[in-house]
């Protein structure tokens, strides 16, 4: 008999430790997003915290376009569900504290690279992890209630820059991290967007800055301006701009404000239509400088040739006289 439990003992922690080996579990935090390489066949579990609770978003994402991912939820999702690079699955489920974890677990038909993306909505975590959406305005001071915020933009090739300024209402910004830039989202809904830090390992174009001021002022520049469409385009179709506050507290309130290009554009002419005036008026003043100098000295030489004529002419009506003169005598 006790041969027989040792046996079994043995066999479970075998199963066990294939299991283990077989797939990989991975706890999710309640804002981040990643990405995972996997091998077809490979098994992916994602686990969620017990403590936590709210509704809890996740997005997932195939860079395969053509690869197929079947995903089970040990609660709710028992059936397959296929998701390409166009077609992302977006999950929201409610987290209880009161209950076990949610596990998701999910497997690749091909080799492909998954991309996670996880935000748990509550009251604590709305104005930290959560993003505000707001319109493109310009030359508009706009007010941010929380720490994150998104403007979604129509097409990637039509914006060159964003000349921006950010002003905070008091020191809270300071010591702290931001992250801000252009970005291609698979989803234009804000809650399947996750801070901003973590989308920096692999999108480059992000500006990671450390807060020592309470305003700051940035020409943004667009990295994806007047470029060919990639194939980043197909699976993540929504352009936008994010700017993100590395913070587990609330920041008091701050504002923003887009500068109009069409007004930088009339500075910028200005300025040469200014300038070239400049340069047409100095030539014309040095033309003018020249034409009275040259005027000057014509005035000069004329009056010197008929003050020598004058001379001349005295000196031979002298003669003329001299020699009269001479023939009445």
């Amino acid at each position: 008999m006790k041969s027989f439990q040792i046996f079994s003992s043995l066999i479970i922690f075998i199963n066990l430790a294939s299991f283990t080996l077989e797939q990989n579990v991975r706890t999710v935090k309640e804002s981040e997003v990643f990405q995972i390489s996997m091998k077809q066949g490979e098994y992916q579990i994602l686990n969620f915290k017990e403590d936590t609770e709210g509704v809890h978003y996740l997005l997932l994402l195939s860079l395969n376009n053509e690869t197929n991912v079947d995903i089970k939820d040990r609660d709710t999702l028992n059936e397959q569900i296929n998701i390409t690079g166009d077609n992302p699955v977006e999950i929201n489920f409610t987290r209880n504290a009161n209950v076990p974890a949610n596990i998701i677990n999910f497997t690749v038909a091909e080799d492909t690279i998954v991309e996670v993306t996880s935000f748990l909505f509550n009251n604590d975590t709305s104005e930290t992890y959560g993003y505000e959406k707001f319109d493109y305005l310009i030359d508009t001071e706009i007010p941010v209630e929380k720490n994150n915020f998104v403007i979604f933009l129509d097409k990637n090739e039509e914006y060159k820059q964003l000349d921006m300024k950010f002003k905070f209402n008091n020191d809270s910004i300071l010591n702290k991290y931001i992250t801000y830039g252009f970005i291609l989202l698979p989803s234009d809904i804000p809650e399947f967007i996750a801070q901003g830090k973590y989308y920096t390992s692999f999108n480059p174009n992000l500006t990671v800055r450390f807060m020592n001021h309470t305003e700051i002022e940035e020409t943004i520049p667009n990295p994806y301006y007047e470029n060919a469409i990639s194939r980043e385009n197909q699976f993540k179709p929504h352009f936008a701009f994010i700017f993100s506050i590395d913070s587990e507290k609330k920041i008091d309130s701050y504002s923003f404000a887009i500068n109009s290009e069409i007004i930088n554009v009339f500075l910028i002419v200005s300025i040469v239509i200014a300038l070239i005036f400049a340069i047409i008026t100095f030539f014309l003043i040095r033309r003018k400088q020249s034409s009275e100098s040259t005027n000057i000295e014509g005035d000069n030489l004329l009056k010197g040739n008929e003050k020598e004529e004058n001379e001349e002419k005295g000196e031979q009506d002298a003669e003329n006289k001299e020699e009269k003169e001479e023939q009445a005598e």
